[in-house]
């Protein structure tokens, strides 16, 4: 349609599409702008508020008819979400965060207590315990884990030019404590801001495991 009229495209060439000067443009689309698409055809596109192929139909809020009871109501597309005012969770904000009731009676026993966003307490451990009240040891072992090191010479800050495999141990050992057994030294290049590089022995861990605390 060109001015509400409806036109033949097929016997005209691509380049002869489109709104020549002089004329009006698409008036097809009530509430939004009217393009061409292939050779033959034209699209809506709806402004803000608006529907339907020839947005014409006013776009209904995904928020009426829904209320957040402690929070704002937020529109993703053609639903919605609430998002809750402090102390408050749940899909409807409707749960009311009371931590310091809700957690005493959630006992985390090496760990310490939170409460979720739908007002639920849970239990964050302690390096070495899991479980839902983190009441289980963990046994004693080793993690290994890539970091640079890093040392200060002067003014100059150095580095190792490759991430250093460490080892972190962690668990439970009863009475006694989680910590390296076994260590070799091994030489790692570092290099500096001012230019300068060196070579530096690294102590690095093999092994973990349970030792009396020093």
């Amino acid at each position: 349609r060109i001015n509400n009229e409806l036109q033949d495209f097929k016997a005209l060439p691509p380049q002869s599409l489109g709104v020549s000067p002089g004329c009006k443009s698409c008036t097809v689309c009530k509430h939004g702008l009217c393009r061409s698409v292939e050779k033959d055809s034209v699209v809506c596109e709806c402004h803000p508020g608006w529907t339907g192929p020839l947005c014409d139909q006013e776009a209904r809020d995904p928020c009426l008819g829904h209320s957040c009871n402690h929070g704002k109501c937020v529109a993703t597309g053609t639903s919605y979400m609430c998002k809750c005012a402090e102390g408050y969770g749940g899909a409807l904000c409707d749960n009311k965060n009371d931590s310091a009731n809700a957690c005493s009676a959630f006992k985390c026993h090496h760990g310490q207590c939170h409460i979720s966003d739908q007002g639920e307490p849970y239990c964050l451990c302690q390096p070495g315990f899991s479980g839902e009240h983190c009441q289980q040891e963990n046994p004693c072992l080793g993690q290994v884990v890539r970091e640079v090191i890093r040392r200060q010479k002067g003014y100059a800050s150095c580095a190792t030019a490759s991430k250093v495999p460490i080892m972190e141990c962690h668990g439970g050992c009863g009475p006694q404590c989680c910590q390296p057994t076994r260590s070799k030294r091994r030489k790692y290049v570092f290099q500096c801001t001012d230019g300068s590089s060196f070579v530096e022995e690294v102590e690095r861990h093999l092994e973990c495991g349970c030792l009396g605390c020093s």
